[in-house]
């Protein structure tokens, strides 16, 4: 008697196309991810699932909610299924890391499992506790059909188990696209087989991976405050970004700007860096005319020859932490914010502002079982 397991990967999140390290913070889908949650549930219409399981983090459960609807379940969550810990690094931008801990992105970015990062999950413990997790399903449903929503790494570590694999030989094996499937058969004497990974035949092109940068340095802003240092950098940056947008330019509008945002503290206009060269600008903050718990994204820039929405993307998700660290449940964005605008209300769940025209917001506080990771 055997019991299928199908390892589901989440749909799209903040941190996928944003590029930041967002292992088991609890950030949120995007409206692609939503997307994808629905193509995911379209492939399963024609197979029975008698139970359907979840790791605890929002992007997860969100995952896995269409498909449990469908079939009349309830979603199960499961702690063992949650993504692996990045420790120190959670939260944080994937440049960022990089530029800080160049020798430790190094070894993540070619030998994860041989890291060293303060308060990381080891890789042998994230395969561990995902194989005892397989174990407690097919215990649970013996002779059944199970579907189980978790993340890449914790997939792909849990499957160099049931291969028999060492660890090390995580790098060979697929992780696949978000919502990839992949399919366990476990007897009743908790042999394994492994019967495919990391399908997507499911997903339309259009829903399939796009606009990401990867993982390398080269393709990853970190950030600076701006200082006298570098300010004639900003006013060089805020002029092209007015002249494209209708605002004054000259360097005394972009000061009143700058100082304008800086009363929430210097972290929130920054400069976007990559390579060693600047390559756009945000600026983020309170306005008298929203509610308390929300934060204005007044203006971003990226250098013309940035034409990838990805690299927008990224500094987007700086912007957009700001406001989350300083406990925003909002962020707005002004219709006329910048060229890549249309890609952020399409891509992420922008709704209209209520009693603004020309306004609007993200919620960016995600109603997780834990809340947010911070």
């Amino acid at each position: 008697m055997k019991t299928t397991v199908y390892l589901v990967r989440h749909i799209e999140s903040e941190g996928n196309i944003c590029r930041r390290n967002h292992a088991q913070f609890d950030n949120f889908p995007t409206r692609k991810g939503l997307m994808q949650a629905e193509s995911l549930a379209d492939r399963f219409d024609s197979i029975h699932v008698d139970a359907v399981y979840s790791s605890d983090l929002y992007r997860a459960m969100m995952t896995a909610k269409p498909l449990a609807d469908r079939k009349g379940l309830k979603v199960q969550p499961r702690r063992l299924l949650r993504e692996y810990t990045i420790g120190n690094w959670e939260g944080t931008g994937i440049g960022e890391t990089a530029s800080r801990y160049p020798e430790l992105w190094n070894v993540w970015l070619k030998e994860p499992w041989n890291h060293s990062i303060p308060g990381c999950d080891r890789f042998e413990a994230v395969a561990d506790r995902a194989y005892k997790a397989i174990l407690d399903m097919a215990h649970e449903n013996p002779g059944k059909t199970v579907v189980a929503v978790s993340h890449v790494t914790t997939i792909t570590c849990a499957l160099t188990r049931v291969l028999g694999k060492p660890i090390d030989a995580y790098g060979t094996i697929p992780g696949g696209e978000n919502t990839a499937v992949s399919c366990v058969e476990v007897d009743g004497n908790d042999n394994m087989v492994v019967r495919f990974i990391a399908d997507v035949s499911h997903l339309p092109e259009s829903l399939k991976r796009s606009n990401y940068t990867g993982r390398t340095i080269e393709n990853n802003f970190y950030y600076d405050s701006i200082t006298d240092a570098n300010r004639a950098v900003f006013h060089d940056m805020y002029a092209k970004w007015a002249i494209d947008n209708g605002r004054p330019s000259d360097s005394a509008s972009a000061d009143k700007a700058l100082a304008s945002s800086l009363s929430l503290g210097s972290r929130h206009a920054m400069l976007a860096v990559l390579m060693g060269e600047y390559g756009g600008f945000f600026m983020v903050q309170e306005d008298p005319v929203l509610p308390e718990d929300h934060g204005l994204l007044d203006a971003l820039y990226v250098v013309p020859s940035i034409t990838e929405p990805g690299m927008a993307a990224e500094i987007f998700g700086e912007a957009l932490d700001q406001m989350r660290r300083k406990g925003k449940r909002y962020l707005v964005l002004k219709e006329d914010c910048g060229r890549f605008t249309r890609f952020f209300l399409e891509r992420f769940l922008f709704e209209p502002m209520p009693g603004l025209e020309g306004y609007q917001r993200l919620r960016i506080t995600v109603p997780g079982l834990e809340g947010p990771v911070y």
